[in-house]
């Protein structure tokens, strides 16, 4: 039996159980049509009790076409792509000649939140795209972070230019991009994508390279990791407690694609 079919005998083998006014509204299985036919509806105003339920408990029909969501609490994300907002508007309000803070650690050895020279560099979002430790697969991807992709229109507007990051080999740069525009993260194929190539190795010599073309004022990832790879290599996560204050304020952990991979935050080293 198909899971949705097995969802839905489910649902009505659980109906007696239930106690109170019910409301439900069941998607038929075949070709993903509704139940929505005139014999169903005619049927139903007939007669809207069911023996099987306490007396006075009738079945009411609902203008859903679908099972609802199950309600979640306020996400991190949102709350990270709230900050990213704030900050990183913040830093594009800025004048000409007024310093912006980047994003990326002078010294990242001292474990201390000492931010690098951006000196009259354009500034510049990064924004890593691999779920954890494990390299971006556009083929696998689910659905896009919509608050991420209204975030980032405000501050292309404001003149940042979105950098994607990833591991990803360079064979993969044209499905990456595609998936990019098709998920509204980047809908008019303006952004940068950065992979390393031999020659750069790994993530952290990438954002070294861009560092020289711009000031990066935001990063956002899902781990501490894809800020900087101290976090990689750390024996003691106690030790650089003091970057913490990066958090939010440069550094935003968040994931352009939720439903990849592993939940933002989950793969640091902690």
């Amino acid at each position: 039996m198909p899971s949705r079919l097995r969802a839905i005998a489910s649902l009505i083998a659980t109906a007696p159980l239930l106690s109170g006014c019910v409301a439900m509204a069941i998607p038929a299985a075949a070709g993903g049509a509704l139940l929505r036919g005139h014999h169903a509806s005619k049927h139903a105003e007939q007669d809207t009790s069911d023996p099987a339920l306490p007396a006075g408990t009738q079945l009411v029909r609902t203008d859903l076409t679908a099972l609802p969501p199950p309600d979640t609490a306020t996400s991190t994300d949102s709350l990270s792509i709230d900050a990213l907002a704030t900050f990183a508007g913040a830093e594009m309000a800025k004048g000409a000649d007024e310093p912006r803070d980047s994003a990326l650690l002078a010294d990242p050895g001292s474990l201390q939140p000492t931010r690098m020279d951006c000196a009259s560099l354009p500034p510049a979002v990064l924004v890593d795209l691999d779920p954890g430790k494990t390299a971006f697969d556009p083929q696998t991807a689910g659905d896009a972070n919509p608050a991420l992709a209204k975030t980032l229109a405000v501050l292309r507007g404001q003149g940042a230019k979105i950098v994607w990051v990833s591991a990803a080999r360079e064979s993969e740069a044209t499905a990456i991009e595609h998936k990019l525009v098709a998920s509204g993260l980047d809908p008019e194929g303006a952004d940068e994508l950065a992979l390393p190539n031999a020659s750069q190795g790994n993530k952290e010599a990438v954002r070294t390279m861009l560092a020289k073309r711009y000031c990066p004022i935001a990063i956002v990832g899902d781990s501490r990791s894809d800020f900087d790879d101290l976090y990689l290599y750390l024996k003691d996560p106690a030790s650089a407690v003091a970057l913490e204050s990066m958090i939010n304020h440069g550094w935003f952990i968040a994931s352009p694609f939720p439903a990849t991979g592993i939940p933002a935050g989950t793969g640091d080293i902690r």
